[in-house]
């Protein structure tokens, strides 16, 4: 079981951090082709449990049909698309209460690859 402070802790101690406040930690990483992603984690309550959220920006709205995020969400194994201020974002939430803290690299890893070849895919550039 992990708590908040032991997720922040483990990312501090083995990534360096481009945003690091009390409830949101940011890491960039790099991505073939000397691209980079990068990921938002941060925490929330909901149905009365604490939650950890994984995000990584792709493209804008206007870049990428609702109908196909939609289908490409069925081929994802961690994560899916989501809307979010304008801007899709591959998105993946796990409960503290049972989440191991050796559970925190595959959603990182997974989320950064697949947002990245997103990104690629609908932008061609390398914003996020």
């Amino acid at each position: 079981m992990a708590t908040w402070a032991d997720i922040q802790d483990h990312l501090r101690s083995k990534y360096t951090l481009c945003v690091d406040k009390e409830d949101l930690i940011g890491l960039d990483f790099e991505c073939p082709d000397g691209r980079a992603q990068r990921i938002l984690v941060s925490t929330f309550t909901a149905l009365n449990k604490s939650w950890v959220l994984f995000r990584s920006r792709v493209c804008e709205r206007s870049r990428l049909d609702p109908e196909e995020a939609l289908r490409n969400n069925a081929g994802f194994a961690v994560g899916f698309l989501a809307l979010s201020e304008g801007f899709y974002e591959l998105v993946y939430t796990a409960q503290l209460e049972t989440l191991d803290i050796d559970e925190l690299e595959l959603p990182l890893h997974a989320l950064t690859d697949t947002a990245d070849q997103l990104e690629k895919k609908y932008t061609g550039t390398d914003q996020w």
